[in-house]
This record gives C-alpha cells, structure tokens and sequence, in this order.
C-alpha cells in the first residue's frame, strides 16, 4: 500500500504539478529526513514550501521524526508546493507474555514469535515447578515492551534430590527387588504378560521410565513375560 502510494505522489510530482506551477519560482528542496515535523516546516517555509504527511511507519527514530520525503533533497522544483513525507509512530510495543510453569522450550517459541529475545537462563532446584519448567521471567506479565527486548529466565531443575530411575527392561525378575531398593526405590505393581519376544521372567517393561528422575523411595511398576 505504502509503496503504491509513493508511486502515485511521484508521478503527481514528477508531471502533475510541474504542469500547475509552470509560472512560479523554483527554489531547491532541502534536506529534511531526521527531523521533527515543527523543525521540517521551519526549513521548508524558509523555502517557500510546506510538508503533507502521506504515511506513517512503526521506527526505531521517535515518533514524529521525518523517515523519508518526496522529492528529494536537493532537486530543483517550483516554490509553494508541497513536499510528501513520512513520519515515525516510534517503535512498536508487545505486552509480555506469561512464561511462568510452561516449559523452557515453550517459553523460547513463545519469546521469539514475540519479536523477543532470550537473555540469561538460570537453573535453580525446586520443589514446586517441574524440572525444565519456568520458575521466574525478569519483566513481568502485561509490561509494556519494545520489540527485541530482552528477556532473563529463572528454570527449575526439579526437586534437589531426585535420581536417575535405573534401566530394568531386560533383566530377570529374580533378585530385581532388592536391586530395585539397592538403587533407592521400591518395587511397585508387577503384571505378567505373554510374549513372544521375551523369556518368561524377563521383565518387558517399567514406570516410570529408565533414565528419568524420580524422588527416592518411589515405586517403580513393572511389566513381566510369562
């Protein structure tokens, strides 16, 4: 639309008004990207010319602040026309989202879809959030931000002494009791199951899963071919 808009003041400038003011002075454009709308209409009244605002774009310059102009500076035209600009809306803001309790990969999607950025991430055990989650975020939920601000994490590592569950699919279900206990948990539910791809006393499967962390002293259930 912008762009579009610009095409049709440059064919006004470049052929439609040259032919109204054919009679009038002509008097070189100045230079007045950069400035403000109260300092552009100083310089160009000096000049015999004025200013229309034709749009106006989300900036890192502050609002006001002239971004572009038509014609350009220092081409001759006639005196008492008026010189196409557009002006900064300053930069375009986002409320801040809330992280807290989602997960830390959640929370970089979600950081980023945003116009955001990560800043520092910090681990810290707790009690109360799962591991991996979102325990705290620097700015807090509904603050007004300026796209590519920074955002610092506060990430729970899970409760501080939980342990790895041990492997179990695979061994034979004699002894695996005191194995069990011997890694800081207790046997839970055992199912027997027919299988064809496993000796019977063989154990199929568990819960929770080997290599995830679990509170010692948890019960680990599991499933045996029979």
């Amino acid at each position: 639309y912008i762009i579009v808009l610009f095409l049709l003041f440059f064919i006004a400038d470049k052929w439609v008004i040259p032919s109204i003011v054919h009679d009038r002075d002509t008097v070189i454009v100045p230079d007045i990207e950069g400035k403000d709308l109260k300092d552009a209409s100083k310089v160009l009244n000096s000049n015999n010319l004025y200013y229309e605002i034709v749009s106006e774009q989300y900036s890192a310059k502050p609002e006001g602040i002239i971004l572009k102009q038509i014609p350009e500076p220092k081409k001759e035209v006639k005196s008492k026309r008026p010189i196409f600009i557009t002006i900064s809306k300053g930069k375009e803001t986002i409320q801040m989202p809330n992280l807290i309790g989602i997960s830390v990969r959640q929370a970089r999607v979600l950081i980023y879809n945003n116009g955001l950025n990560i800043g520092d991430i910090q681990y810290r055990y707790s009690d109360n959030y799962p591991k991996d989650s979102v325990i705290s975020q620097s700015i807090s939920q509904g603050r007004e931000l300026i796209y590519g601000d920074t955002i610092n994490l506060v990430v729970s590592k899970g409760p501080e002494y939980q342990i790895y569950v041990p492997k179990l699919a695979g061994l034979a279900l004699d002894g695996i009791e005191n194995y069990i206990v011997n890694q800081g948990f207790k046997l839970g539910n055992v199912e027997f199951v027919e299988s064809d791809t496993f000796v019977a006393g063989t154990i199929i499967s568990q819960q929770p899963q080997s290599n995830t962390l679990a509170m010692p002293g948890e019960y680990i259930n599991i499933v045996v071919a029979k």
